[in-house]
């Protein structure tokens, strides 16, 4: 059985950035914790075998508990070690695991492959966003609106009010292109014949 005091040396070893924040009391706390079987009392036990309150009731030496458990480099030092037995808990897992695959009548069986294959080969999730971009000539809606509101006869004050006084000379003059680009010269329909020149004969 390893004692206390052995115990004790073994946590003193080389310290990590998160144990060095701690005094060795309180790493010898965080220990005791995290190893004591979780039985009613656990917390003012560990407290003790770190050597809090040797002499003081466990309703005192609980305060203390508490009180360590409040402390922030505390906190982060049971993170860290919780997080250090539950990867060396990875074999006896692995274990677990391989006993419930290997019985087809458990009925976790496809739960624990499909946890493994996970692993192995996560599941692709794909999310097709499409996305439609719509291209809006803010011109050529303005000049639209303009070619209609001058069919209807509106007042210059009122395109003023309704365009822009600064912005309706420019509109004015996008109309006048674009009525002169869509502007079509009239084909004339006439019949053609030679006309000889008396001249030369021709």
């Amino acid at each position: 059985m390893v004692t206390p005091a052995r115990r004790k040396n073994e946590i003193e070893g080389e310290l990590s950035e998160r144990e060095a924040a701690c005094s060795p009391m309180e790493r010898r706390f965080v220990h005791w914790l995290m190893n004591l079987p979780p039985k009613h009392g656990f917390r003012v036990r560990a407290a003790r075998l770190a050597g809090y309150g040797k002499n003081s009731s466990p309703h005192v030496v609980n305060s203390i508990a508490q009180d360590l458990l409040a402390k922030q480099n505390v906190v982060n030092l049971i993170e860290e070690v919780t997080r250090k037995q539950i990867r060396s808990a990875a074999p006896e897992a692995i274990a677990a695991v391989r006993e419930i695959i290997a019985d087809p009548q458990h009925r976790d069986r496809l739960k624990a492959a499909t946890v493994i294959l996970e692993r192995i080969e996560p599941t692709l999730q794909r999310l097709d966003v499409h996305v439609k971009h719509e291209v809006v000539d803010r011109d050529a809606e303005a000049v639209a609106y303009l070619r209609k509101l001058k069919a209807l006869g509106v007042e210059r004050s009122k395109l003023e009010e309704e365009l822009g006084y600064s912005d309706l000379p420019r509109y004015e003059r996008l109309l006048e292109l674009e009525d002169a680009k869509n502007a079509i010269a009239p084909v004339i329909d006439a019949d053609y014949a030679a006309v000889e020149d008396a001249a030369n004969g021709r």
